[in-house]
């Protein structure tokens, strides 16, 4: 005769307890050593110091947002961890021949025992973390601790704390109920909770090689993060965590638990010590890893070319399946020699072949969809997608990710300008077959935002050559773009300390301005230039020039480099008897040699010999011409006409560019 059903069975819950229960006891520990105990240390070290009369203002306080904060990295592992663990062993009977034998033949419906377990198990986790709550509370109103956390962030850590145990452990109990053997039972539950961002990451990761100007990085910054529960755990640190979250967490939570009770239902005993109890998973679990280590392959052999290579890409997707096939066949079959069982992977490398065959077509248009002007709000251009996230983050004035020269790039909303980044995308899609994969390569980013709400983004690596300078030339050259990424052109004189004009490369420079007059002339200078620096200037290489360095607070510095077309600047300095301190003289070079660059795009990875040797080169000791050649030359950027390689009396060395509208005569005469 069948027993009654009851919520939990005593017989149940005290064996449960002696097999299982030092897992709850190590939570309980870990919880107290790791919270409590960290708290209780904080306040007594507070307490000496006050007793010593050493004064703590409010950032000596050890405040904490939230109980997350407190002990952050092994909270978050037990997190993880704890619930695994206890899923593991508690249902452990289902993976040991014996013990499912004995337990399956009490007179006990499955349902019972499943659910059973489930809430045993569910209060093994709950009650440690109440136990420590109620010491904080304990501890909080006795010592006063009000400085440190409140009963409010204690109440969410619990909250929050049961939805990620009960997610992890439901997950366990489901991925108990399909396998046989432990060791898989652990795997598989990290496989499944972290596979919706893995695949999503390879995906990204693959995707850019068959859609041109595909923004993978986007999705790594601001999507991925979201698709898996442990990829999430580090947001909670920072109290993140949103109450949709929680709620799908906790639906997730259900479905777990329905899925694991009509699995458990109707798995055979049979099933025990077999990988997989259920034959229709098999096939699903062995394409799936094939798939996915065809994946990791070709993006492991694609990147590990410089610039990355298709070839390679299908090199790895061949070599990668073949492993993943392999290595699902031998747990499948509990053994190496699998290799009497390629047929279905012969089958595999069909299907994968027309897949890949068919992305190479852009059937869907992806690489040639330009939106219309009247459909854009809004465009973001930029070097990179981190930009344009930051600046739509809730925080972003808090961080001022919102202000120019914080992180580049602008966001435009004329429509003039937004016509122009269409031109420029359309050249780039035009470029296609010329671009990705240069050695001097830049990146540019475009971000649409539609009138309809939607999102359609770009990441282009490419070679700036005189078309795209043609299409990028009205957009970086615009008072929209301009005022947007020069921060310098809303800086207010009487709020600037002082100017530092400072350079350690390849002479060493280091001038302060900190008159009041000559402050405000220097920034109106300096807003004049800006203004009128053409957009050569803004590619040119000019690492090796002065920095000046505007210092609106000790904390607070705008960052500008000394650029060759700062006349007005050059004149404030010249005015001041400053500009001789800054500028380079002839007296500090031994020589310089001018190259006719036309078809070199770089110099920087060739020696001064080599140079040297190059044909159509002159060679300038003379100090006067030296001077001319100074006076002339702009800061460096690949694909220039002229350029100057000065070597220095400290043997250091510098490059230039000289324009073809002002070579000095001599120069002229020698290349003519």
């Amino acid at each position: 005769m069948q027993s009654k059903a009851s919520w939990i069975n005593k017989e149940i819950l005290i064996q449960s307890f002696r097999s299982v229960g030092w897992v709850s006891i190590i939570y309980l520990v870990g919880l107290l050593l790791t919270i409590p105990l960290q708290i209780l240390m904080d306040w007594s070290y507070q307490k000496d110091e006050l007793k010593r009369n050493v004064p703590t203002d409010g950032m000596n306080l050890m405040y904490y947002d939230n109980v997350f904060q407190i002990g952050i990295g092994i909270q978050l592992i037990m997190l993880v961890v704890i619930p695994v663990l206890l899923g593991i062993f508690l249902y452990r009977f289902l993976q040991v021949k014996e013990a499912s034998d004995f337990m399956h033949s009490l007179p006990v419906k499955r349902t019972n025992i499943y659910t059973q377990y489930f809430l045993i198990g569910s209060i093994f986790l709950i009650t440690p973390v109440l136990v420590t709550a109620l010491i904080l509370a304990i501890i909080h109103g006795a010592l006063g601790l009000e400085q440190y956390y409140t009963l409010q962030s204690v109440a969410v850590w619990i909250g929050i704390s049961i939805v990620y145990l009960l997610l992890m452990f439901s997950g366990t109990v489901m991925i108990a109920t399909i396998t046989g053997l432990s060791a898989v039972h652990g795997v598989l539950t990290f496989i499944m909770f972290l596979f919706p961002a893995g695949i999503l990451s390879l995906l990204y990761l693959n995707a850019k090689y068959y859609f041109y100007g595909y923004d993978s990085e986007w999705y790594f910054s601001m999507e991925l993060e979201k698709y898996s529960p442990i990829t999430t755990i580090p947001m909670l640190h920072e109290g993140d965590f949103s109450p949709v979250q929680i709620l799908i967490y906790i639906g997730l939570t259900i479905v777990f638990f329905v899925l694991g009770l009509l699995f458990y239902q109707n798995r055979k005993l049979e099933g025990v010590s077999q990988p997989l109890v259920f034959s229709s998973s098999k096939p699903i679990f062995k394409y799936g890893v094939t798939f996915c280590f065809m994946l990791l392959g070709g993006i492991y052999f694609a990147e590990l070319q410089y610039r990355g290579s298709f070839t390679w890409l299908i090199v790895g997707y061949v070599i990668g399946s073949f492993i993943g096939y392999l290595v699902a066949e031998m747990v499948l079959h509990k053994t190496w020699r699998v290799f009497t069982h390629l047929k279905g992977y012969a089958m595999f490398v069909v299907v994968a072949g027309i897949f890949v065959a068919a992305l190479q077509f852009d059937v869907t248009g992806y690489e040639k969809r330009v939106p219309k002007t009247e459909d854009v709000k809004s465009v973001y251009i930029g070097d990179w997608s981190y930009g344009y996230a930051q600046r739509n983050l809730e925080d972003a004035k808090k961080y001022n990710y919102d202000q120019p020269d914080y992180l580049g790039g602008a966001i435009l909303t004329n429509k003039e300008n937004i016509e122009e980044v269409r031109k420029l995308h359309n050249k780039l899609i035009e470029l296609k077959d010329r671009s990705q994969r240069y050695v001097n390569y830049q990146h540019i980013y475009l971000a649409y935002e539609l009138e309809n709400g939607q999102l359609i983004t770009r990441h282009y690596r490419v070679q700036i050559n005189s078309e795209l300078m043609k299409e990028l030339k009205p957009i970086y050259e615009s008072m929209e773009y301009k005022e947007k990424t020069n921060r310098i052109l809303s800086v207010d004189s009487e709020n600037v300390i002082q100017i530092r004009i400072r350079r350690d490369h390849p002479t060493y420079i280091n001038v302060s301005i900190k008159d009041s007059e000559i402050v405000a002339k220097a920034i109106e200078a300096l807003k004049k230039d800006t203004l009128n620096a053409p957009y050569e200037v803004r590619e040119s290489w000019g690492y090796n020039e002065p920095g000046i360095e505007i210092f609106l607070s000790e904390q607070d510095i705008v960052h500008l480099n000394f650029r060759s077309s700062f006349t007005n600047f050059q004149e404030v300095l010249k005015e001041t008897g400053m500009l001789d301190e800054v500028k380079i003289t002839s007296d500090e070079v031994k020589y310089a040699v001018i190259v006719s660059a036309e078809g070199i795009n770089d110099l920087h990875h060739l020696t001064p010999n080599e140079i040297i040797d190059l044909d159509h080169t002159k060679m300038v000791k003379d100090t006067q011409e030296i001077e001319q050649v100074l006076d002339q030359s702009i800061s460096y950027y690949p694909g220039s006409p002229y350029a100057v390689m000065y070597m220095y009396s400290n043997e250091k060395i510098d490059f230039r560019t000289l324009d073809e509208n002002n070579l000095p005569d001599f120069v002229k005469e020698h290349f003519e």
